[in-house]
């Protein structure tokens, strides 16, 4: 055997495929936020290295873990969603198009079931999966960070720039998913954090630190909300609000003795705390600025559900309370003022699914994949950039008919309850990193019930950054129903 051939079969082992996969995921989540070119090529490479990985060790890989419960809950319903799809593709409008969605779709779709096959392959602890886990949640939210402080300046009718990166329906959308994970870290680690403080030290201590940050992000992106119309000093107010920001954040994330120690969940110095805090306020100013309601409802669901399973009563009033405290900032009050001239306008939503339901009686096959925007051939009043249904549920029942609607939530309650036996099997160890799980579970499975939630008033499935974070957010739940079974085994 030569070099080149002990070169390749070294690359296309199990043990290299599991370091590089890593590192190609990673990067994703990086940059996720950043470019759908580049996410869609790195993505692409690691299905392909997967693929080929497959076919040599056809036969010869898995591990005992539960593999049922994926089959069942997970791969048998979205399989039939597939098939609805290619039915539909068939009785459709245009089948070349709706035939191209369906392949594309199927590779993607890819994602999640590579991600459990490399957990249930690979060697690995389930405290390094816990930890991988933890690095992509982060390189998400560093990558939206940094998107994120770009919005803020550019403002959200300019947020899609020359550099490219994405529009606010596709932040707004994906922040929907990273937000509720931000916060499920804040209250794991509240429960680490507390338990070094003193009785009378407690996380409302820090809750002075996120208001003020909150307010900062908020003067740099709107300081017209404390100003009077007209004034002469908003962009000494911005400036000012930024240069406090640069010169602050710096010493809030270097000198973790501003913290203690967080025990328990995270590795590094409690300064992650830190970091965690200033991210969910960047993250949350920028999620208000770009005015998109149909987000906001589906954070407000997912915070308000992940608070109630956690049992912080405490924290969903302050949800109640923060978002009513949003709803009097003068852009985001009119926003809200204007929603229902908004729905009943000619081309509005009201309008949009009057047709898809008329639609869906003309084909009950559906129209086909990626074919929604033949309503405009019915109406050629609709605006040329109204090509879906601006709701998830109808836009998939216009274009894969009745069988691919009913497949489809079929598949979406079938992720829910292999959700809820994951994290019923995290509850039954008696591993102390059992909470870990239970706390990443109810995390990402709240954060795909927000992506829903939103998706009652916009078509966010159809949206490219956001479904494929979606479908990774699905990969991370299968990798977690891995893990109970390897803590059984490491213990």
């Amino acid at each position: 055997m030569n070099f080149s051939q002990q070169k390749l079969k070294l690359l296309f082992s199990l043990e290299s495929f599991n370091k590089n996969v890593h590192y190609l995921l990673y990067l994703y989540c990086f940059i996720a936020a950043i470019s759908i070119a580049l996410t869609q090529i790195i993505l692409a490479v690691a299905i392909l290295y997967w693929y080929i990985v497959l076919y040599i060790y056809r036969g010869n890989t898995g591990l005992n873990c539960n593999t049922d419960q994926v089959k069942t809950y997970f791969i048998f319903p979205l399989a039939l969603w597939l098939l609805a799809n290619l039915i539909s593709s068939l009785f459709g409008v245009a089948i070349t198009r709706s035939l191209k969605e369906v392949i594309s779709s199927a590779i993607y779709l890819c994602l999640p079931i590579m991600m459990y096959w490399l957990a249930k392959n690979s060697p690995a602890s389930a405290s390094e999966f816990f930890n991988r886990i933890k690095q992509y949640l982060f390189a998400f939210i560093v990558g939206q960070s940094f998107v994120g402080i770009h919005s803020l300046y550019s403002g959200p009718e300019e947020v899609k720039s020359l550099i490219g990166f994405p529009g606010p329906v596709t932040e707004s959308g994906q922040l929907v998913l990273i937000i509720t994970v931000l916060f499920a870290l804040l209250l794991e680690g509240k429960d680490s954090f507390d338990k070094s403080l003193s009785e009378h030290c407690r996380l409302t201590t820090y809750l002075p630190l996120f208001a003020v940050y909150f307010i900062l992000f908020l003067l740099m992106a709107w300081p017209d909300v404390i100003l009077p119309v007209g004034s002469d000093y908003y962009l000494p107010v911005r400036l000012l609000s930024s240069i406090i920001v640069i010169l602050a954040t710096p010493t809030l994330i270097n000198y973790s003795f501003i913290f203690p120690r967080l025990s328990g969940f995270y590795r590094s110095q409690s300064a992650d705390y830190g970091r965690i805090i200033v991210a969910f306020a960047l993250l949350l100013v920028v999620f208000i600025v770009n005015l998109k309601r149909g987000p906001w409802l589906g954070v407000i669901v997912a915070l308000s559900m992940l608070s109630l399973i956690s049992g912080k009563k405490l924290c969903l009033i302050s949800i109640i309370l923060f978002s009513l405290f949003c709803s009097f900032l003068t852009p985001v009050h009119n926003r809200l003022s204007a929603l229902s001239e908004h729905f009943t306008i000619a081309g509005g939503r009201k309008q949009m699914w009057e047709m898809g339901y008329d639609l869906i009686q003309l084909y009950p096959f559906g129209v086909g994949p990626d074919n929604a925007r033949y309503m405009r051939q019915i109406d050629p009043s609709l605006p040329d950039l109204h090509r879906h249904m601006h709701n998830n549920l109808l836009n998939i029942a216009v274009e894969t008919g009745w069988l691919g609607s009913i497949s489809y939530i079929w598949w979406l309650l079938a992720i829910g309850f292999l959700s809820y036996l994951t994290w019923k099997n995290f509850k039954s160890s008696p591993s102390p990193l059992a909470k870990q799980g239970m706390m990443l579970t109810a995390a990402i499975f709240f954060a795909l019930v927000g992506w829903q939630v939103a998706g009652l008033v916009e078509y966010n499935f159809g949206d490219g950054e956001i479904r494929t974070m979606a479908f990774f957010f699905m990969g991370l739940l299968l990798v977690l129903n891995t893990l109970p079974k390897k803590l059984e085994q490491n213990s």
